[in-house]
């Protein structure tokens, strides 16, 4: 007899271990089913942020040309840092600053380049790119050299191209208004950075100073009316300074020599009284001390500075390609696998696309129903998802073999309480057999 217990002890415990290992089987199925669910999700929704933001370029750009940047957005992501929708944002940045769909693809590889020679994000760096070619008059083709000398005049003083970006863009539309290029014009920025001074502030200053010595230089010659106080006192101070910065023809020299003239004027003015009082007039109040710190260089630190600028063609890839890494690399093959799963997603997109906007439709349909037959159908429908609920809850009972043991513990209720009610019918036949004589004897009032 003992024997025979173990044996059929062994065989339960047996049974018991394959019915774990059949749930655990199961529920690593469904496990399975909803991390592959999520996956896909993943993906699809990857697409179609992609496919949106190329769409935004396209519709912004307005020349119908999605094919066209889609195609130009992959093949720099597949050399770029970055993800596909990364750079589709820089295309509709550039989208937004004017670019045709033609300037776009010939621009986006040079300001990825540029981008990540300086580490700022791409959309960031076309912003930067596109604003100063506008202001200088520049066209989508200068877009490479003009992204030179950004990077080169950014890593090569005392700020950001955030900074720079920011500088010029006050200073680049007075430049070329009295004939600065953007070379020179960046190139004084880095000494006023180099000096503690970026940004707008740097920007303001550099504003201000074309305009002012510009008028002064040319009254100095005799050359303005001299129709209001301000450029008779620009004129008188310039004088007094004795700098040499206009060509034969009336324009501002090379910067680096505008420069140098007027530091050699200040210096060779021993009063310290008079020194400030023509720089206030040349100057003005407020940017006199900054202008000042630009004076304050030496021949060999602006010469270097402005020849880096000038010298700077190539820069960027070059920087680029000496800041290649494992974690560059490794970004490179992010935005390559994006592309792929980009691809697999639209191929879901193009089913569930037609699919939703039928079903958006359906939609639109029934709010458009009077209120009594909506009221009807939404009755309907809690019904229907009751009833779904319920079954989906017993498939996946039954799937985990718990629908059994809960079915099981149900029928021994439902079987108690038929026991009762038969004694309780049992009773009510025999209280009313008993004569009531009876009953009264046994239970007076």
């Amino acid at each position: 007899r003992l024997g025979n217990q173990i044996d059929r002890l062994k065989g339960k415990l047996k049974g018991l271990d394959g019915q774990a290992a059949s749930t655990g089987q199961k529920l690593a199925g469904l496990v399975a089913t909803l991390g592959l669910g999520r996956g896909i999700r993943r993906i699809v929704g990857g697409a179609a942020n992609f496919q949106a933001e190329v769409t935004k370029a396209a519709a912004i750009e307005g020349g119908g040309n999605k094919d066209q940047l889609t195609e130009a957005v992959n093949a720099t992501a597949q050399v770029a840092a970055g993800t596909p929708t990364q750079v589709a944002e820089l295309a509709t940045t550039l989208a937004r600053a004017g670019f045709e769909a033609d300037e776009i693809v010939i621009s986006l590889r040079d300001i990825v380049a540029a981008a990540e020679a300086t580490d700022v994000p791409f959309a960031e760096m076309g912003s930067i790119a596109s604003n100063n070619l506008r202001a200088m008059g520049l066209s989508a083709d200068q877009t490479g050299n003009i992204l030179d000398v950004l990077v080169a005049t950014a890593n090569s003083s005392n700020q950001s191209i955030l900074d720079l970006g920011e500088s010029l863009k006050y200073t680049a539309p007075m430049a070329r208004t009295f004939g600065v290029n953007i070379n020179e014009a960046a190139a004084l920025t880095a000494l006023l950075a180099n000096s503690g001074i970026k940004g707008s502030d740097a920007g303001t200053a550099l504003r201000s100073v074309f305009d002012r010595i510009t008028r002064a230089a040319t009254g100095a010659r005799g050359e303005l009316l001299g129709l209001t106080k301000g450029n008779q006192k620009l004129s008188k101070a310039f004088k007094a300074l004795g700098a040499d910065i206009l060509d034969t023809e009336g324009n501002l020299k090379p910067m680096d020599e505008v420069i140098i003239s007027l530091r050699d004027g200040f210096q060779s003015i021993d009063n310290l009284g008079q020194k400030a009082e023509i720089a206030k007039a040349l100057f003005g109040q407020q940017q006199g001390s900054k202008i000042l710190a630009l004076l304050n260089q030496t021949d060999i630190s602006v010469e270097k500075l402005f020849d880096t600028v000038r010298n700077s063609g190539g820069i960027s890839a070059e920087t680029r390609k000496n800041m290649d890494s494992f974690a560059l690399t490794t970004k490179v093959l992010g935005g390559n696998f994006e592309i792929l799963t980009n691809q697999i997603g639209g191929a879901f997109i193009s089913v569930l696309d037609p699919l939703a906007k039928i079903l958006n439709q359906f939609l639109t349909d029934i709010s458009k129903l009077p209120k009594p037959i909506k009221d009807f159908g939404a009755g309907l429908a809690a019904a229907g998802i009751a009833a779904l609920a319920l079954k989906v809850t017993m498939v996946t009972l039954t799937s985990l073999g718990v629908k059994a043991l809960i079915f099981g513990k149900i029928g021994a209720l439902m079987t108690k309480l038929a026991i009762g009610t038969k004694l309780a019918a049992a009773a009510n036949v025999i209280f009313n057999a008993c004569p009531q004589s009876l009953l009264g004897e046994r239970f007076p009032n």
